[in-house]
């Protein structure tokens, strides 16, 4: 099954969209947010370019741009990094997460993988360090 992800920012159209693949029925909000950190960073360590358009963590030493966090200095990313500070950002409510229009409040909620599931993670506040 494919996911269809985006990306907002309160106040601003969608940011980023992409699709995100899983054989599994059912995932809790945090396999979901793993999977789908794990695989930007895959994406962008893969070939790693001049920009980084991750969740809402911004890597160390980059530069905030309108085409995403420039890095510095072309590096890999740790995904492992980027999971913990999604998690810390999802509980201290730094971004909301809305699965087919109802906002998720707990990681440990499951949501059943089908057909035109939708996650739309809004941003509230952009964060530093990774």
């Amino acid at each position: 099954m494919k996911i269809l992800i985006k990306d907002n920012i309160i106040g601003r159209d969608i940011k980023n969209t992409f699709r995100i693949e899983t054989s599994k029925k059912v995932l809790t909000v945090q396999e979901l947010i793993k999977l789908r950190v794990f695989e930007e960073v895959e994406n962008y360590n893969a070939c790693l370019p001049k920009y980084f358009s991750g969740l809402i963590i911004q890597p160390t030493d980059t530069e905030v741009t309108l085409n995403g966090y420039k890095m510095n200095n072309k590096k890999k990313i740790d995904a492992e990094k980027q999971f913990y500070l999604a998690i810390d950002a999802f509980v201290k409510n730094r971004f909301f997460l809305i699965i087919n229009n109802n906002q998720i409040d707990t990681l440990e909620e499951k949501i059943e993988v089908k057909e035109n599931l939708e996650l739309n993670f809004i941003k509230l506040t952009p964060l530093v360090g990774g």
